[in-house]
């Protein structure tokens, strides 16, 4: 029961942060309107903002990173002797309300911030060497977004690679590009959250499950394509056939590589890996071939009816969603 009323409580505690997050632009959403978030555009803010989509659902990433949080923080004060305080609401600017944020840490006696991230082996390569500013650009905006909110001079970022390497950086304020990035970010907020204007969707899934759901049936008729349809159809037709050489040029160079590689288990090259994957045995279940023979062994052991009220029983009636088709004319 303890434990029920925890998560009650931790899933009302997202709900309310949520809904606080709508009112302003936070650090992630203010690398995302600049894009160099590589995980959300600028229209997936506005759907946020706007409510015109839900908030994404925390990845296994996002989970373990909030689990290890307290355990890299201390592991930060013990390498550094700072000691470290957790906020307990929501910052905005003090001039404009609309720049919001919740940092990680601030540093007890200091103008210094903390976040705490965590980043897969894989993405070694994005971070540089220790005690530099050498961090991946989402989090440059980031911390340049904290520092404008809190007017503090330092933001630290130690984060854990690879679940076993923990390294430190350090980015300055530099009033010169806090400047710009509030002068962006204020005039995005006036014109699509308060003037309302609509933002042109994007290539995100946040944009496609959007459109999705605001136009669900396909029952009004075809309409004709007036000049900027037209231009944007002219455009597809353009991209799709660049796709398609590409698509021809990577299989060509694929295949190539794979002729180079031969039995080998992989290759290493300056800036690429190649691995073989698969080709071990592995046994599965074809469900649909033991749904047919289970049928066929009842229907001969005289269940036949038993088989038939199972199927009646299992038919639903479905609703396919809509299909986007481009196609070009012959």
């Amino acid at each position: 029961m303890d434990a029920l009323r925890q998560e009650q409580h931790v899933d009302a505690g997202r709900a309310i942060w949520l809904e606080q997050r709508r009112r302003g632009i936070g650090g992630t959403d203010a690398s995302a309107i600049l894009g160099v978030n590589p995980w959300m555009t600028p229209f997936e803010v506005f759907l946020s903002k706007t409510g015109k989509a839900k908030d994404k659902e925390p990845t296994k990433a996002m989970e373990w990173g909030l689990l290890l949080e307290n355990v890299i923080a201390e592991r930060y004060m013990a390498r550094t002797g700072r000691k470290l305080w957790k906020p307990d609401r929501l910052m905005s600017h003090p001039d404009f309300p609309c720049l919001i944020g919740t940092p990680d840490r601030l540093v007890i006696g200091e103008s210094r911030g903390v976040d705490v991230k965590t980043s897969g082996g894989y993405l070694e390569h994005e971070w540089g060497a220790e005690f530099t500013d050498e961090i991946p650009r989402q989090y440059v905006v980031q911390a340049a977004h904290y520092m404008a909110i809190t007017g503090f001079d330092v933001w630290d970022f130690i984060v854990l690679i690879g679940g076993n390497e923990d390294r430190i950086y350090t980015v300055r304020r530099d009033k010169a590009f806090e400047a710009i990035l509030i002068d962006r970010l204020t005039k995005w907020w006036q014109r699509y959250i308060v003037e309302g204007r609509m933002l042109i969707p994007d290539h995100s899934e946040g944009a496609s499950s959007y459109l999705k759901a605001l136009f669900p049936t396909d029952k009004a008729p075809r309409i004709g394509a007036d000049e900027k349809a037209q231009s944007i159809g002219d455009s597809l037709r353009h991209v799709k056939r660049s796709i398609k050489g590409l698509e021809k040029n990577e299989a060509e160079l694929t295949n190539q590589l794979k002729e180079l590689v031969g039995d080998a288990s992989g290759m290493d090259g300056s800036g690429f890996r190649v691995t073989w994957a698969g080709g071990r045995e592995k046994e599965t279940v074809d469900h649909e071939r033991y749904a047919t023979i289970l049928a066929d062994a009842l229907t001969v052991n005289g269940m036949g009816e038993v088989v038939n009220q199972a199927l009646s029983n299992s038919r639903i009636t479905e609703v396919s969603p809509r299909a986007f088709r481009f196609t070009e004319d012959k």
